[in-house]
């Protein structure tokens, strides 16, 4: 069922244009069409539900991953579901935690964002070295925002404690 520039595109009942239609349209994703076959007719396509970018998954290890002396450096690898779209970047976001802390959420403190990393097209994993950080307790989250909507869906990651001597 092909669609053209006569068609009406839509985002949960929102129209939108047919350029963000084709940015978020994804594998899985739930399209509601009212279908006209018509060639100079008008047809709606609205995503009732979009799977493309729903929120990786992230974990912290701690090592000395830039080969220093020093095991100071958090590496996040970023796992997207598969059904994201592809070739997603990703926003990585930062914040220092307590000592006590056992899980990273959005309470955990104030989250800046310290770097972007590209998934390549055709792959589901990247992954960041945050080098050289100081003692303390660290949570990171990731997450994509939604072109059409603004957005972003948020993977936390586990809290990794560097420990400098």
């Amino acid at each position: 069922m092909p669609y053209d520039g006569n068609d009406t595109f839509q985002y949960s009942g929102t129209g939108i244009t047919m350029a963000q239609f084709e940015v978020v349209i994804s594998s899985g994703d739930t399209i509601e069409v009212r279908y006209n076959p018509e060639a100079a007719g008008t047809s709606t396509f609205d995503i009732t539900a979009d799977v493309g970018r729903l929120a990786p998954a992230a974990t912290t290890t701690v090592g000395s991953f830039d080969e220093g002396a020093t095991m100071n450096d958090g590496r996040v690898p970023i796992t997207e579901p598969s059904n994201s779209v592809s070739g997603l970047t990703y926003s990585l976001q930062r914040t220092t935690a307590t000592s006590t802390t056992t899980t990273c959420d959005a309470s955990v403190g104030t989250y800046t964002e310290i770097a972007t990393v590209a998934v390549p097209s055709g792959s589901d994993a990247a992954s960041f070295v945050d080098a050289n950080l100081t003692s303390g307790t660290y949570c990171y989250r990731v997450g994509a925002a939604n072109p059409v909507t603004g957005t972003t869906a948020f993977g936390y990651s586990n809290p990794a404690t560097i420990a400098v001597p």
